[in-house]
This record gives structure tokens, C-alpha cells and sequence, in this order.
């Protein structure tokens, strides 16, 4: 019994490893299918972007940004699709709105965020 609540504690600490924490219950998962998502579990919870509709479902978020209160993410249709849409996630109302890339840019150069990315093309030079 002792080795079986070991091995599903193991399981759910190893499932975290591939999640990012953005503070707040939001998380940015590593793994497939690279989404920011809200916790409810350690290991679960709805994806809130890319946005699930009929557009965007498919699509990865491939850069993103954080502070205390706000989530900016890039997402591509895949992770070497060259257009991409950004988006602005409001941690404090939950509230997801599609932003241009001079506002996201705006954002960042005005705010200290954190940032983590999937490609290298996002890499510092």
C-alpha cells in the first residue's frame, strides 16, 4: 500500500515538472500541446489559450510573458508557423483578449515580466 501511494505521489510531482508556474493557478505546460492553463489539480485543468474555438484549438502557445498581474502569449497554428496572434490574459478577471503585436510589444518594453519560450527563435542574441 505504502509503494502504491508512492508511485501516484511520484506521478503527479513528475507531471508538474512539465508545467511552468505563471502564479495565480495559471500554468504554461511544456509538453504538448504548449497552452497556458488554469489549475484546478497539480496536473489539470481547462486551457484557456491558445482559445478553444474553431479557429484556434490547434493551435501553441510558443512565447509568453508574466508578472503579478497580467499573461502575454504568442501562438502559432504550429511551433514553426512563422504568423502568429498574441493575446492578453487579465489573471485577476480571467479575462482572454486578442491584442496586436505593437501593443503586446508596448506591454512588455513598460512592464519587468518574466518570460519563457518553446523555440529558438525567441532566443536572446
Amino acid at each position: 500500500m505504502l509503494c502504491a501511494a508512492m508511485v501516484a505521489l511520484a506521478a503527479v510531482t513528475a507531471c508538474d515538472f512539465m508545467n511552468l508556474n505563471l502564479g495565480d493557478g495559471y500554468a504554461y505546460n511544456y509538453d504538448y500541446p504548449w497552452a497556458i492553463w488554469k489549475k484546478e489539480t497539480p496536473s489539470s485543468g481547462p486551457i484557456i489559450l491558445p482559445p478553444q474555438d474553431s479557429i484556434h484549438s490547434e493551435y501553441v502557445v510558443v512565447n509568453v510573458y508574466w508578472d503579478k498581474s497580467t499573461i502575454l502569449a504568442i501562438c502559432c497554428e504550429n511551433k514553426n508557423s512563422i504568423d502568429s496572434t498574441c493575446w492578453s490574459l487579465d489573471k485577476r478577471t480571467g479575462i482572454v483578449k486578442e491584442i496586436t503585436a505593437d501593443e503586446f510589444n508596448a506591454t512588455i518594453s513598460k512592464k519587468k515580466m518574466k518570460r519563457d519560450y518553446i523555440l529558438s527563435r525567441y532566443e536572446k542574441k
